[in-house]
């Protein structure tokens, strides 16, 4: 094995011989050794090439494939009981990148809402791997989809100096634990968060050298919402002290954090949902009745969990959407009623996923901005447990 890799490193030198400008991505035999980084720019992450974790259930094939990946760097960065933070940066790995073609479909335009695929994207540039791969099949791409990619991938080159000091902080994406990945470059930082569950989340993170922040302490910090929508944040931040905030269910967020006092008061809030009427699990099935709000939603989606098809209001419907176990039904064309949903499993789980409107004011925008394509920017998340299964309930 020594000496294969002795001739894989003159191999290596050769080729930048050949060329000094060539950027390698080593990818065969590779293992997590800074030493690499002498004779390469890019190591494999030595997972899958692309994969689907089904272990928080989901709706959203895009979110197994974020899971898949981020439970992966978890397990090799931030797991306390298995690993010590290895000294390579995850900037120089290769993910194998953003995956929608004819072979790798995560993704159907005509059923699944863009913030999805937006999320996604996000997501693999918010990690902070600097090896930007793009595995698509332009006939699979929609006009939404590009300009998602578009935008996103602007937000990351003009960042790429920041983001390559990115860190893993908070918990197991595969428990379904709140966590993201923050970059500190001087007085600036890069955070990307994202829930994987349905119940909203305090993630907490850490504000010192731990995540590379290099600066003096008890120093006043705040915090911009760059993704999904742009909104100054009224945190109060203390450089050296950990922060802590909470983070809406099934959801994906960016912010900046720099030096200065908090430029607002609130958070912009959506009204809750109304509540859910007469619930019941039994073993002979379920029933339940929701009143959907005579309003315009961006997203309203019943999602059962380990359930078979049910009837609204006495009629089988059709689900939209399927994926490992969970099945979606879009409740919008519901508007205005009040409807009762049953069905014949047992010990199922339901939840609604919502994206309701809001009166955002735009005053958060600077001038020379790039970033992600604010698509939430007059809507926030919501999420709200429609059956509580006899498990949770004890």
């Amino acid at each position: 094995r020594e000496a294969c890799l002795d001739v894989t490193l003159d191999l290596l030198a050769y080729t930048r011989e050949l060329n000094p400008k060539v950027i390698i991505n080593y990818t065969n035999g590779s293992f997590f050794t800074p030493f690499f980084l002498l004779s390469v720019e890019y190591l494999w992450m030595n997972s899958g090439d692309h994969g689907s974790s089904g272990s928080v259930p989901q709706i959203s094939r895009l979110e197994n494939a974020t899971t898949y990946r981020d439970d992966h760097f978890y397990h090799s960065f931030n797991n306390p009981e298995r690993t010590i933070r290895p000294i390579l940066p995850i900037a120089n790995f290769m993910t194998h990148g953003i995956l929608h073609s004819k072979k790798v479909k995560y993704f159907n335009p005509k059923t699944d809402p863009t913030h999805e695929w937006l999320n996604y994207v996000v997501m693999y540039y918010g990690r902070g791997t600097l090896l930007k791969e793009l595995y698509l099949s332009p006939d699979y791409v929609s006009e939404d989809m590009w300009k998602a990619l578009g935008t996103a991938s602007a937000w990351a080159q003009n960042n790429e100096d920041l983001m390559r000091n990115t860190v893993l902080v908070g918990g197991n994406p595969k428990e379904g634990e709140v966590y993201g990945f923050i970059s500190w470059q001087g007085d600036k930082a890069m955070l990307t968060v994202r829930n994987p569950n349905r119940h909203k989340q305090t993630l907490e993170v850490p504000f010192d050298v731990s995540v590379y922040y290099r600066g003096a302490n008890d120093k006043p910090f705040r915090a911009r919402a760059i993704y999904p929508f742009v909104e100054h944040m009224p945190w109060k931040l203390q450089s050296g002290k950990t922060f802590s905030f909470e983070v809406p269910g099934d959801s994906v967020m960016a912010f900046e954090l720099t030096k200065g006092a908090p430029l607002s008061k609130a958070v912009v809030t959506p009204q809750p949902l109304p509540p859910v009427v007469a619930a019941s699990s039994t073993t002979e099935g379920y029933e339940f009745k929701l009143m959907i709000p005579d309003e315009e939603f961006p997203h309203y989606e019943l999602l059962l969990y380990k359930a078979k098809a049910p009837s609204i209001n006495g009629v089988a419907v059709t689900t939209q959407r399927k994926s490992k176990g969970v099945m979606g039904i879009d409740l919008r064309s519901y508007r205005g009623k009040t409807i009762t949903i049953s069905g014949k499993t047992p010990k199922m789980e339901a939840w609604l996923v919502v994206n309701r409107k809001v009166n955002a004011v735009a005053n958060a925008t600077q001038e020379g901005d790039i970033l992600p394509w604010a698509i939430g920017q007059n809507n926030r998340r919501l999420t709200q447990q429609v059956i509580v299964t006899p498990k949770e309930s004890k």
